[in-house]
């Protein structure tokens, strides 16, 4: 008998020796979310999740472990949960994955699509999360503003989450103010209405499609009733792990509707600055002298206001120039402003001084902005009357009627050498280099004169017989 029992837990033993991997779920759809499970008989090391990222959404992860004893002799199982949220639908193939020096088995999981959301739908049947997008202008004009808001439909208690909305590369989009939130009774149930609203601006013309904006976050997840019984020590077991697992959140994934606009064109006939809006105002200031001469300046200044524009999108207003007068105009100021009601006002700013340059009676002449209308879409003209100017005579001619050389011109402007300059500048330097030859030369004859007068020096003459030295 104790034979038998050691055989049993001895092929238990060996049956729980390789890492096993499962699912907890074969087939889910679109927005789902679902459990990998790992265990292992020892304690579970560093695994490589790197190959899930190709199709998955990696969620929290947990380990845990687990233990049995069976006629006496113990077992531990070591447990690792990862939540899988799938990318795309079709069927997905798990790769093997590196647990240690071991590998798991690949698995193979189907992603269904969601219901299409059509007019059929009733409330009964639709999600209990959704994420709709929609245009308020579908048929814009090119460089028009308009909103594209994202609402998220949340009947399920959603904890935390991020929006991306849909992109396309002809389309500049910025988020516009707060999110909006309010609470709404749909088939009978409280569900909780999220908006978030972008901009707009189609910089070409032609049909555009903006694809589906994506909500990913957390949603509440109710934790289920535990056994009367508990494993072992507290420790988990079976499926328990995964209910723990899954007990407060869970991550989800909704993709909205792609939306579609049809960009127009600007009017062929159009000429000059286009400039879309809803509504266009121009303004002008003035200050004088009293006794207003020739010379002095007639301060100004310009403000083009333009609704649902960036200020950057506009043109800088200029005041006509006239043979009268001269103007110098100051860099212009932009500057873009939200409103209560979550549309953009772009305003342009441009100072400027107006000098005459003769007395008598003149005017600075009318100023025109043209502008479409976007709300009636026909061309419209934003104007400001012409001002007039009582001139007297100066004393004196000021000395701002001379045009200020540009100081990138006066940098150019080389100053002349006078020809003295260089008559006497090149006697010196021929002088310079006489003197540099001439010292070379003799240098070079010195020194071979020298060296054969030293040659002639050395050479001895020899001792004639008679003197010899006794």
């Amino acid at each position: 008998m104790k034979r038998l029992s050691f055989i049993c837990a001895l092929f238990y033993a060996c049956s729980v020796l390789a890492v096993e991997v499962s699912l907890s779920a074969d087939e889910v759809f679109q927005g789902d979310s679902l459990s990998l499970r790992i265990t292992d008989s020892k304690p579970i090391g560093q695994v490589d999740l790197a190959p899930l990222s190709k199709d998955f959404m990696l969620g929290g992860q947990q380990r845990g472990q687990s233990s049995r004893f069976i006629n006496g002799v113990g077992s531990t199982t070591y447990e690792l949960g990862v939540v899988l949220f799938p990318t795309r639908i079709g069927e997905i193939q798990i790769p093997a994955l590196k647990v240690g020096n071991e590998e798991t088995q690949p698995l193979t999981l189907t992603v269904s699509a969601q219901k299409a959301q059509g007019t059929n739908t009733t409330m009964a049947e639709a999600p209990a999360i959704q994420l709709q997008a929609r245009l308020s202008d579908d048929t814009p004009y090119v460089g028009q503003s308009l909103f594209y808001t994202v609402q998220l439909a949340d009947g399920v208690g959603v904890m935390a989450g991020e929006v991306i909305p849909g992109q396309n590369d002809k389309i500049h989009i910025t988020p516009v103010g707060q999110d909006k939130e309010k609470m709404s009774i749909q088939n009978g149930k409280k569900v909780r209405l999220i908006e978030r609203t972008y901009r707009l601006v189609p910089q070409e013309a032609g049909n555009l499609k903006i694809e589906p904006a994506i909500f990913n976050g957390e949603i509440a997840y109710q934790r289920p009733q535990r056994k009367t019984h508990q494993p072992l020590f507290g420790f988990l077991s079976g499926d328990d792990f995964f209910q723990d697992f899954m007990a407060t959140t869970r991550p989800i994934q909704i993709v909205s509707n792609p939306v579609e606009l049809k960009v127009k064109p600007q009017p062929k006939d159009w000429m000059g600055w286009w400039l879309p809006s809803t509504d266009v105002q121009l303004n002008v200031s003035y200050q004088q002298p009293d006794d207003l001469k020739v010379g002095d300046a007639v301060q100004g200044e310009l403000t083009l206001t333009a609704m649902d524009v960036d200020a950057n999108d506009m043109p800088v207003v200029k005041v006509p120039s006239k043979a009268d007068f001269r103007i110098y105009p100051e860099p212009e100021e932009r500057t873009t402003q939200m409103t209560s009601n979550g549309h953009v006002k772009g305003i342009v700013k441009t100072k400027f001084s107006v000098v005459p340059l003769k007395d008598g009676m003149m005017e600075i002449p009318e100023i025109q902005v043209p502008w479409f209308n976007t709300k009636t879409q026909h061309k419209e003209i934003a104007t400001i009357e012409a001002y007039p100017l009582k001139v007297m005579p100066s004393e004196v001619v000021p000395a701002v009627l001379e045009p200020a050389i540009p100081v990138h011109q006066v940098q150019n402007i080389a100053a002349p050498h006078p020809v003295e300059d260089h008559f006497w500048s090149g006697i010196f330097l021929g002088l310079g280099i006489g003197m540099v030859f001439f010292t070379l030369v003799g240098g070079i004859l010195w020194f071979v004169l020298h060296s054969k007068a030293r040659q002639k020096k050395g050479k001895k003459k020899p001792i004639p017989d008679f003197y010899v030295f006794k």
